[in-house]
């Protein structure tokens, strides 16, 4: 089972080819973003879609993983960033790969790579699901449910404002 980052070109083709096989319409998406968040809107020119697609990925408030097992799509995740917390807003596994653990593999994958970065405290998980699949994996992950359907995990490597207090002997608060 692999991880494609969302800087990974594949897992934007991947993306991609998601949007367009279920009907999304993201460019409608993106400009609703920006202007809600008075952000300027790059606009597509004569770039071909998929070009245009991933320009707008580098601005994006929220980014995808994929997981792929021998060149299947698996499912993905999107993330975001909210202070020193990664938050994972979405997650979907394909109606075929459920039910087989793959959920639980993809949060593992997630979580070793976000958890590499010492800069993010922990990771926030937001089950949006109506049938709690997702709480459901985040409890038997040991996720520490902060409100109904919301759930939390320190990093084990954060070195944030904590650390650094305490390597300048300040007291803690």
């Amino acid at each position: 089972m692999k991880l494609l980052k969302p800087d990974d070109e594949t897992a934007l083709k991947y993306d991609f080819m998601l949007l367009e096989k279920y009907k999304i319409n993201w460019k409608a998406s993106y400009r609703r973003r920006q202007e809600l968040f008075n952000q300027e809107i790059i606009e597509q020119g004569s770039m071909d879609d998929f070009e245009y697609y991933k320009i707008i990925q580098e601005e994006a408030f929220y980014h995808y993983y994929l997981v792929e097992d021998d060149g299947t799509l698996i499912g993905r995740a999107r993330i975001s960033k909210r202070g020193d917390n990664i938050v994972i807003e979405y997650m979907r596994i394909e109606e075929e790969m459920r039910h087989k653990g793959y959920g639980e593999k993809m949060v593992n994958l997630i979580e070793q790579d976000i958890f590499a970065n010492s800069e993010v405290s922990g990771i926030c998980f937001e089950d949006a699901s109506p049938n709690m699949e997702t709480s459901k994996i985040a409890l038997k992950m040991n996720y520490d449910e902060t409100s109904p359907k919301q759930y939390y995990k320190p990093n084990p490597n954060f070195k944030g404002k904590e650390d650094e207090s305490k390597a300048n002997g300040e007291p803690e608060r």
